[in-house]
């Protein structure tokens, strides 16, 4: 496995560092699915990909009631699907370390409440599989990939300052992925999450 590259470890350490500084509002896991495609152009996108995400999480506070920020590090599978030769669908997938720190808005309304975020995401491709007609295409994956990270969900808060949330949110990546005979592909993802964790009431 590659090692990690110096923007993501970065990242890493300034998580527990700001908590530290803030004191937290949450931590957690979360886990659900992903449905994404490679890009090349508007015109030109791949067939959707299913796949899987998961990791950890925290909300760290900020002085301004209602704000935190969500850092979270987690595992993503990401691909597309193409017509190729003789009727068959060929594909590309990836296996992908992430790391997101993003602003958070909070909505409380007593034991339930709402949320949204929005910020960067610096992912890690550290495995690529491709049909062997999409080889030559997707030849060359990066070695880090910057991406925005979009997402909104509603809390249920449960006993003993445990919660639960249900999340919908997009990853639209901003550099290629892969680079070959075809030109740069990016990608995009839809993704369905279940977050569960303690927070600070």
């Amino acid at each position: 496995m590659r090692s990690l590259p110096p923007a993501l470890v970065l990242l890493l350490l300034l998580v527990p560092g700001s908590a530290a500084g803030q004191g937290l509002r949450g931590v957690g896991f979360f886990g659900g699915s992903s449905e994404s495609h490679q890009i090349r152009s508007y015109h030109d996108d791949s067939g959707a990909w299913s796949g899987f995400v998961g990791g950890a999480w925290l909300d760290v506070q900020l002085p301004a009631s209602g704000w935190s920020i969500l850092a979270e590090g987690g595992y993503a599978t990401r691909g597309g699907t193409y017509p190729v030769a003789s009727g068959f669908t060929g594909k590309v997938e990836s296996d992908v370390l992430e790391a997101t720190l993003a602003p958070s808005r909070h909505f409380d309304v007593g034991f339930a409440g709402a949320y949204a975020y929005a910020g960067p995401t610096l992912e890690m491709p550290v495995r690529t599989r491709a049909s062997v007609d999409l080889k030559p295409a997707f030849s060359n994956p990066a070695s880090q990939v910057f991406s925005v990270t979009g997402g909104a969900g509603i809390e249920l808060r449960l006993p003993e300052t445990y919660a639960f949330r249900l999340e919908l949110r997009h990853v639209e990546g901003l550099s290629a992925d892969y680079t070959g005979d075809q030109g740069d592909f990016k990608h995009r993802a839809t993704e369905i999450l279940v977050r569960v964790g303690k927070i600070r009431r």
